[in-house]
């Protein structure tokens, strides 16, 4: 099967390919070009374009691809209204079309007024009538009030192990933090860490420090203590894909009390509002109680989000039998 993606969420789409599929790869205006440094490029995905995506869209045949997906393309427009991002890959392609959504609706439509979501909802519901939805967890389905697939994030659990925990510190994997912080707690988890190491590995506007290829990430993902990951419950789930990718390598992770957090407290991680609470544990957390709990954390990512179960999902979603 052959099937066209835009070019956003480098790790979804690496786990996408895991599905065996011919997978082509479209960059959006202003979007960058597949970043290595995140994941290497799969042998199943091909890069259609690096410049302009509308010139190679006219060279390939409309009928070339069985689906087109495009990821968080719905957001909100200039004057507060839905817009549909990237629509000239959908106009051109002649195919089965699946929306992805990876953020919430309070994340893309934040600042609107509570009335008015009813009305957007609305207008969204009539506006993509007979096109698939595919959710990467419930709450996100629940946020936008739309039909749809949910399908969770499969860790590929071969990929990751042998964790070490030699550096004290705990570690967090995020892009555009400080822009961020209303969602992911990124204040939140500098507080909680104020006299404890906290590693924050991402960019933004640019500035930062990204791991030098997948090899590197996991590196670091065994090198930690622990790995922590704040998200607010009225914007994100109560986890992120590093996060699980980090409890894959067998570290233990640090959550809020979030009602969709994998994190059963003191048995495969910590979870908790209060701050001070949460330093409390980093300090008082050894190397050998973290390989406990990291231990349990790995048999949860397992338990809850195995690879063979999204492949499945998704081969159900792209209409293979």
């Amino acid at each position: 099967m052959r099937i066209a993606i835009t070019n956003y969420h480098t790790a979804y789409i690496y786990m996408l390919a895991k599905t065996g599929h011919d997978i082509f790869v479209f960059n959006p205006a202003g979007r960058g070009a597949w970043d290595a440094r995140q994941r290497p490029l799969p042998p199943n995905v091909t890069l259609m374009d690096n410049v302009n995506t509308t010139v190679n869209l006219l060279t390939v045949p409309p009928d070339f691809f069985d689906v087109v997906i495009l990821q968080d393309t719905v957001v909100k427009g200039a004057d507060g209204t839905p817009d549909i991002l990237d629509r000239q890959i959908w106009e051109r392609i002649n195919a089965k079309k699946i929306l992805l959504f990876h953020n919430s609706f309070y994340i893309n439509f934040r600042g609107v007024p509570i009335e008015q979501e009813a009305t957007i909802k609305g207008q969204l519901i009539k506006r993509l009538e007979g096109i698939d939805k595919v959710f990467i967890s419930e709450f996100k389905k629940k946020s936008w009030g739309m039909d749809g697939r949910v399908i969770l994030p499969g860790v590929d659990i071969e990929e990751f192990g042998g964790w070490r925990g030699i550096e004290k510190s705990a570690l967090c994997c995020l892009n555009n933090a400080n822009f961020r912080d209303f969602m992911n707690g990124t204040s939140k988890m500098k507080l909680a860490c104020i006299d404890y190491g906290l590693y924050m590995l991402g960019e933004e506007n640019g500035q930062g420090r990204l791991a030098n290829g997948f090899e590197h990430l996991k590196q670091h993902y065994r090198d930690f203590l622990a790995y922590m990951c704040l998200n607010d419950e009225r914007f994100e789930d109560g986890y992120n894909l590093s996060g699980l990718e980090a409890m894959a390598t067998g570290m233990p992770m640090i959550t809020l009390d979030h009602k969709t957090s994998p994190i059963v407290n003191g048995v495969n991680g910590f979870r908790s509002n209060d701050l001070q609470e949460i330093n409390k544990f980093l300090h008082g957390l050894t190397q050998e109680q973290a390989y406990k709990l990291g231990r349990q954390a790995r048999e949860t990512v397992i338990k809850q989000f195995p690879v063979f179960d999204f492949i499945q999902n998704w081969n159900e979603a792209l209409g293979m039998k």
